[in-house]
């Protein structure tokens, strides 16, 4: 409705109305401005009635003609007004095939779509992304899935709603800023019901995500990626790479995540300028150079709050379990760290420790590997760090009373047999154990190379003798250069080996 008017200018304000159904930014969010008797929101039942018009505005209608409004379009004027009475509401296109999903989006990218079948947008092809440009409109997927896209589908999606759809099989290769298989940008959009699925994002550049390279003033819920396979430089996450300024609840990742700079988390790479992530979760694999997270690499002036993460991270500095680490008074109440490491912090990685008043009732894992954040020197976490017990995450109780997770939210249904809680929406993981470490079975030289190499935090059980026979290595090499796990040799032998 209104743009800048200053407080002291809306004196004689009084009585005005923007309808909810449109488009754009409520005037009644501007802050330190008191609207009331000012400006109100008028629903569709109010746009469509006469009474509303005359008497709520107070319209003359002898003046106004009201004829069209029940059809949900604008008045007239009773007079020489060649104007034709408009839809007030925004159309809504059908989109069939992958050739309507670009053409139309392009064409009217401020309106609304559903999409009435799966989408095939492996033959789209462009050297940017499949819609260009800014999207400001609405997509419900109606269930349905967008599939195969070898490019990021938007540039940048700015005051849109998608909701509804499956994403699945992207395979982006990229170095650019600004990566992800839904969209490079994402600035005041709302996210809902999506479920990715074997989603494979290299980018050899800064912000790169799952779905979104870049997320701002956004608010993402019920939002899910699995079978993730994401690379990038610096701020590297599972969902979003950079996040400022948004709300995230109630999603969850799984995947591989690897950054060759900073900022990489299971979850988040880097969250920003009062960013909350509440009732969310990762599983997986993390590893980079510095701030590491399973859940969050880094955040800043921002929360985390009812999360947990299973992620295993490795890196240089500052890298653990949950957070690589907070700064700039951060919030992080009431999560949990159930995630194997190998010489990593359990919890957290290197917050300092003047930024750990913002810590609250959070807690590690006491059977998961790896070095407990309570053993860093200097800091009390008194209150702000636990230790938990097999018998804590096995029992309802510990969550909803000691963590005070809403039953709401989380299905616990598992826990008793040792396994994570899941949410309760589109939640696509399935029953996983808390402590479970993978085992492999080995029979050839080649196997133990290969194997040991990729998982070398794992149990391995030798079942035939091991013969390094015509196996040559770099002189002063070694054939694992770095293993954590355990070796059950069953009583076999290991034989020739030139370098060990």
């Amino acid at each position: 409705f209104d743009g800048k008017t200053v407080q002291e200018q809306l004196e004689k304000y009084e009585g005005n109305y923007e309808y909810e159904g449109n488009k754009g930014i409520s005037t009644l969010t501007r802050e330190e401005i008191d609207f009331t008797g000012k400006v109100s929101v008028a629903n569709r039942q109010n746009v469509t009635t006469k009474d509303f018009y005359t008497n709520t505005l107070g319209w003359n209608e002898e003046i106004w003609d009201f004829s069209t409004i029940a059809s949900h379009k604008t008045p007239k004027l009773k007079n020489n007004d060649l104007n034709e009475s408009i839809e007030i509401e925004i159309p809504v296109h059908q989109i069939h095939t992958e050739e309507e999903f670009k053409t139309l989006i392009e064409q009217y990218p401020d309106e609304n779509f559903t999409l009435e079948n799966d989408i095939d947008l492996s033959s789209l092809e462009s050297t940017g992304t499949i819609i260009s440009g800014e999207f400001i409109g609405e997509i419900d997927g109606k269930n349905h899935s967008l599939r195969g896209n070898n490019i990021p589908i938007f540039h940048t999606v700015r005051y849109a709603k998608l909701t509804n759809f499956n994403l699945e099989g992207s395979n982006i290769n990229k170095n650019e800023t600004d990566v992800g298989a839904l969209a490079k940008m994402a600035d005041k959009v709302e996210l809902q019901n999506i479920v990715a699925k074997d989603i494979t994002v290299i980018n050899k550049n800064n912000n790169t995500g799952g779905l979104i390279g870049t997320m701002t003033s956004s608010d993402l819920e019920n939002v899910h990626i699995i079978g993730g396979n994401v690379t990038g430089t610096y701020r590297v996450g599972l969902l979003v790479g950079y996040v400022g300024t948004s709300y995230i609840k109630a999603s969850s990742s799984n995947g591989i995540i690897a950054a060759t700079g900073t900022a990489c988390g299971g979850l988040i790479g880097e969250a920003i300028n009062n960013t909350t992530i509440q009732n969310c979760y990762s599983l997986g694999d993390a590893k980079g150079n510095q701030d590491i997270g399973g859940l969050v690499g880094i955040l800043r002036e921002s929360s985390i709050l009812n999360c947990f993460s299973t992620v295993k991270v490795l890196g240089n500095a500052g890298v653990a379990g949950l957070l690589g680490k907070a700064e700039s008074n951060s919030v992080v109440k009431n999560n949990i760290a159930l995630g194997n490491q190998m010489k990593q912090y359990k919890f957290d990685g290197r917050t300092a420790n003047e930024q750990f008043e913002g810590f609250e009732g959070n807690y590690e894992y006491e059977e998961n590997t790896g070095i407990s954040t309570l053993t860093r020197e200097g800091i009390d976490f008194t209150g702000k760090i636990s230790v938990a017990t097999r018998e804590n995450v096995s029992n309802e109780e510990f969550y909803t009373n000691t963590l005070g997770w809403n039953i709401d939210i989380w299905d616990f249904a598992n826990i008793g047999e040792g396994c994570i809680p899941k949410l309760k929406n589109l939640d696509p993981n399935e029953k996983t154990q808390i402590n479970k470490i993978d085992t492999y079975d080995i029979h050839s030289a080649d196997e133990l190379i290969s194997l040991m190499n990729v998982h070398p935090d794992a149990v391995f059980n030798i079942q035939d003798d091991i013969d390094f026979s015509g196996k040559t290595y770099t002189i002063g090499s070694t054939v694992i250069p770095v293993f954590y796990g355990e070796i059950r040799g069953n009583n076999h032998t290991i034989t020739n080996l030139t370098n060990a």
